[in-house]
């Protein structure tokens, strides 16, 4: 037997859709992305549909200026949910693993660089390490298609 467990969000904007974003909201949004990553690396989690698909987000602190327009503030923080939880793998994630990790996202590599820092500061790696080994995978992974 199998159960199929959801819940409604009310995070409306997908990792996906990140170039609708105003520059502000992409940094955070891309930051938190290499932060949550390696938090989940780090406890041995390894998202195998890890793509701009399975993550949204909600922004903090952000006053709404018109209906069409958002502001956000300096002190601007987000919050992610991550989608499609069937498919983990639980255990130790290596460092080639988890750089591969980032080969879903369809994003530049300037915003992959904002990633991979982030990922390393939170890990406590190599920074520069870190940005060429996910932008190796993703790279490779890209230019199979």
């Amino acid at each position: 037997k199998s159960y199929y467990v959801c819940e409604a969000s009310q995070k409306t904007i997908h990792f996906k859709d990140i170039d609708k974003l105003d520059t502000k909201q992409q940094e955070i949004f891309l930051k938190a992305v290499g932060a949550l990553t390696a938090r989940l690396h780090e406890a041995g989690i390894y998202h195998k549909d890890y793509s701009g698909g399975n993550i949204l987000v909600s922004f903090t602190n952000e006053s709404r200026c018109s209906e069409m327009e958002t502001r956000i503030s300096e002190e601007a923080t987000c919050e992610l949910e991550l989608l499609d939880l069937n498919r983990m793998r639980f255990g130790k994630v290596s460092l080639e693993q988890a750089c591969a990790n980032f080969d879903r996202f369809h994003v530049s590599d300037d915003k992959l660089r904002i990633m991979a820092q982030a990922y390393a500061q939170a890990r406590g790696l190599d920074t520069g390490i870190c940005t060429e080994k996910i932008l190796h995978y993703h790279h490779l992974s890209h230019s199979r298609k």
